[in-house]
């Protein structure tokens, strides 16, 4: 479905500056149309007499002004960490060290659990020595060849015991290299009682306990990267040729109450999802703050395209029905025009046909207004809540 919004520097004329002048005149502006149907005991049938009269209906106005209207896709997704995985411990033992808590933030290679490790350094050290062994056989093996090698080359020693050496060499050389890597498994055993991160990210999860036996696999802790989030969501066929990667995306979070925050369009996908027909997207978004979480649902609105020189007017203005009107405003005399709607979205509505830039628009107290009728205008300060969000 195609949406818009409407540019946040749209300007307000302002009729009063004070801080009180917005409360009081609306208080004014309301009291007085409440005359109509309320003063002095009046009913509903003398009240309508009241405006046949030609009196001056009290009401609220606003120029209409050149603003920027934002044609958009609406999209419903859901926020997912960038990368995320489940650490499970690859040594066994009993849990000695919790080193990290639920929410942590931590870095990669920092350790988050620690294992018992008694048996693990004691068969470190077995291996050290084994290769300290290994290796000084191997020297002596070394030394004993190179020393026989010359005695043959004199005559001294026959072929048989030079090729005994030779073999002695090599045979001590094989187990040198056996005890270091008997000397590297040992070293890996032990690093393996210790539960470190694999990447910079935040502890979502911690499925171990304090003084529990594990064995390699067990789940150990939950780790999300959300620095940056992801957003997947799904769009119609009749709507994906419209999108690429790059484009703007406007992300609505509602269980932040309403918080905007600017996203870009990463991936479209190639083909549609087999349950749903529509092709999958991947919005991305920059969560420095932290306050983006994932499972939490969020309106993306996807920018396919902008126009600057859109007339609007505030959706209060416009009367709804099969021809949509407004009253405009020369001197005391609103007029009803019958108006060509364009897109709306946060309180403000483009204008296709109907009303030019600059015309004076009711936007309170038009239900009492007829074709002609007499007014006293009012020009309300603008207020934050009607401001148009970006």
């Amino acid at each position: 479905m195609l949406t818009s919004d409407c540019d946040n520097s749209i300007p307000r004329k302002t009729a009063l500056k004070h801080p009180m002048a917005g409360p009081l005149l609306r208080g004014l502006l309301f009291a007085s149309l409440a005359l109509f149907t309320a003063c002095d005991g009046s009913s509903p049938e003398e009240a309508n007499a009241a405006v046949e009269t030609n009196q001056a209906i009290p009401v609220a106005t606003e120029t209409a002004r050149l603003g920027s209207v934002r044609s958009t896709i609406g999209i419903t997704g859901t926020l997912s960490a960038m990368q995320e995985v489940t650490i499970t411990a690859e040594g066994a033992g009993r849990v000695v060290a919790l080193d990290t808590v639920l929410g942590q933030r931590v870095e990669q290679g920092q350790p988050l659990a620690h294992l018992d490790d008694i048996v693990e350094r004691a068969q470190r050290a077995q291996a050290e020595a084994q290769l300290m062994q290994a290796e000084a056989n191997l020297g002596l093996a070394r030394a004993d060849f190179a020393r026989n090698d010359k005695l043959r080359e004199q005559g001294a020693v026959s072929e048989l015991q030079h090729e005994q050496t030779r073999v002695r060499e090599e045979t001590a050389s094989a187990a040198a290299t056996a005890a270091r890597a008997g000397l590297q498994l040992a070293q890996q055993s032990l690093s393996n009682t210790v539960v470190r991160a694999p990447f910079d990210g935040t502890v979502a999860s911690v499925q171990l306990e304090l003084g529990a036996l594990v064995a390699p696999g067990t789940p150990a802790f939950q780790l999300v990267a959300i620095e940056q989030i992801k957003v997947d969501g799904g769009v119609p066929a009749r709507e994906v040729g419209l999108l690429q990667s790059g484009q703007a995306v406007r992300v609505v979070v509602p269980t932040l109450g309403g918080a905007i925050y600017d996203g870009v369009l990463a991936h479209v996908g190639p083909a549609p999802d087999p349950r749903t027909r529509t092709y999958p997207i991947e919005v991305h978004v920059d969560n420095a703050e932290g306050r983006l979480r994932p499972g939490m649902v969020a309106r993306l609105d996807v920018i396919v395209g902008q126009r600057d020189d859109a007339i609007l007017v505030p959706e209060t203005a416009v009367i709804e029905g099969d021809q949509p009107i407004v009253f405009v405003v020369e001197g005391d005399i609103a007029t009803k025009r019958a108006v060509t709607l364009g897109r709306s979205d946060e309180g403000h509505v483009e204008i296709r046909e109907g009303v030019a830039n600059g015309d004076t628009v009711v936007t309170l107290g038009r239900q009492h207004l007829s074709d002609g009728s007499r007014i006293q205008r009012y020009e309300l300060p603008a207020t934050d809540s009607a401001e148009p969000r970006p």
